[in-house]
């Protein structure tokens, strides 16, 4: 949080600087030469200055087309000050911020949330990715296992589960998935897509509370249990939310989407940037 507050300080000192008179003013003086106010924006311009004036702009143009949430404002503000709670207004004054600059900020992340959510909305989903989804997701079991790296093991652990040891006892003392290991092998539900073959066919074909024989795969053996069992939903029944989930992917693996969307959105705003050098920065 102390990097973003510093973030937000250069920010707030950069786009004052604009606002500043003659820049050939000296800031520093030292005996082999003085700083001026144009050097020290020239090389914060080159270091954050795009994303300052990114976010100068945003704050100029999505107002005027989305409206923040005062609840959810609110909820989010009342979460950050909460962070430091007496120490708030110590930790804004040290970072050179005002409260102020903080709902400003807060105000910033929301609006862009909104562009975020119609980006979002305006991916395309096929037919075919939601079948493919479906097939891999549905339907759902939850089981547990203990890995172990030879048969032998693996049977040794099966006829003491017949003798009534407990499956998650087990796990925490034999198997090598320590993934699910300490929390008695619970693999929670799960999909036929998501597990190997060999382990998927026999899970999916087991009872509910039923314990596999050894089971084979590229990771070792495994001792299966099913806990529980879904029934396979419709697919018109499951589709919206495939849909959402499958949109919700794409952005999450294609960062670019969000800088198109806000890209549009300048374009749209009539925005044009005078300043060459931040231009030619942003552009790259």
């Amino acid at each position: 949080m102390k990097k973003w507050l510093l973030s937000l300080a250069l920010i707030i000192a950069i786009a004052g600087l604009t606002a500043c008179g003659d820049k050939s003013d000296t800031v520093v003086e030292t005996k082999h030469g003085n700083i001026t106010q144009n050097d020290f924006y020239d090389e914060m311009k080159k270091s954050v200055g795009p994303q300052v004036l990114l976010n100068l702009i945003y704050s100029t143009i999505l107002p005027e087309k989305y409206e923040v949430d005062k609840k959810e404002f609110d909820e989010k503000y009342e979460q950050f000050r909460s962070l430091y709670g007496e120490n708030y207004e110590v930790v804004l004054a040290q970072a050179g911020l005002t409260d102020k600059d903080i709902k400003r900020s807060i105000e910033l992340d929301l609006l862009i949330s909104e562009v975020e959510k119609k980006a979002i909305k305006n991916i395309k989903v096929t037919d075919e990715e939601i079948k493919e989804y479906y097939d891999d997701n549905y339907p759902q079991i939850h089981a547990r296992h203990i890995l172990v790296e030879d048969k032998e093991t693996a049977e040794e652990i099966k006829k003491k589960l017949e003798n009534g040891e407990k499956f998650e006892e087990l796990a925490k003392e034999y198997s090598t998935d320590t993934g699910s290991a300490q929390n008695g092998g619970d693999l929670d539900w799960f999909g036929p897509g998501k597990m190997v073959k060999e382990f998927s066919d026999v899970a999916f074909s087991l009872e509910k509370n039923e314990i596999s024989d050894p089971v084979e795969t590229q990771y070792g053996f495994h001792i299966i249990q099913v806990l529980d069992k879904k029934k396979k939903p419709k697919l018109e029944d499951v589709k919206k939310e495939i849909t959402d989930e499958l949109k919700q992917q794409k952005y999450e693996n294609n960062p670019e989407i969000l800088d198109e969307a806000l890209k549009k959105e300048m374009e749209e705003a009539g925005v044009k940037i005078k300043d060459k050098k931040l231009k030619k920065l942003i552009e790259q």
